[in-house]
């Protein structure tokens, strides 16, 4: 899928190859929990033709209320990184809970509103397959977990290699540092 601004309005479409774990998703009540406990940004399918017709390759499109502030995860504190690392985590056990897994673990994939973190990619979730690896765990480790042991063991900020990167900080620079 893929996020558009329309005349100040925020738009996600799902595409073909996305729709299949996207309905079984819909399907159980999950996303509508994470909605209800504020742990996910609220949406609506879309069913206006005029407004589907700008997006002719989408299966759905949602929409979901713009955020008054967007934030980088190398601009947030360490406390921050570490709420948001901790939702991550959260909505990972309850997505397994529910027979759903995530496919990413991308700090990009939560934003704050205010001070309290929230996920933002409704398309970050799938069915769950057993014994399934998950995707997502090198990911959350160079992202979330390798730059808060980097401030709590090292007393290095993660802000500024954070942002020098993009991704996080590497597992292997990361062992580097670390005398364990």
């Amino acid at each position: 899928g893929h996020v558009y601004q329309v005349n100040n309005r925020i738009f996600r479409t799902v595409t073909e190859f996305g729709a299949p774990a996207f309905d079984k998703v819909l399907e159980t009540d999950f996303l509508q929990n994470l909605i209800e406990n504020k742990d996910l940004v609220p949406f609506e399918i879309i069913q206006d033709p005029d407004i589907l017709s700008q997006f002719p390759d989408a299966v759905y499109v949602l929409e979901h209320p713009r955020l008054k502030y967007v934030s980088f995860p190398y601009e947030w504190s360490f406390s921050q990184l570490k709420q948001a690392a901790l939702l991550h985590l959260d909505i990972a056990l309850k997505a397994l809970e529910a027979g759903i897994t995530l496919s990413d673990a991308s700090t990009y994939n939560i934003q704050f509103i205010g001070s309290r973190p929230i996920f933002i990619d409704h398309l970050s979730f799938k069915p769950y397959v057993d014994r399934e690896y998950w995707m997502g765990h090198r990911q959350f480790c160079e992202q979330f977990l390798n730059p808060l042991l980097l401030r709590s063991k090292l007393g290095v900020a993660h802000n500024a290699w954070f942002r020098g990167t993009q991704e996080g900080i590497s597992n292997e620079d990361l062992s580097l540092l670390l005398p364990i």
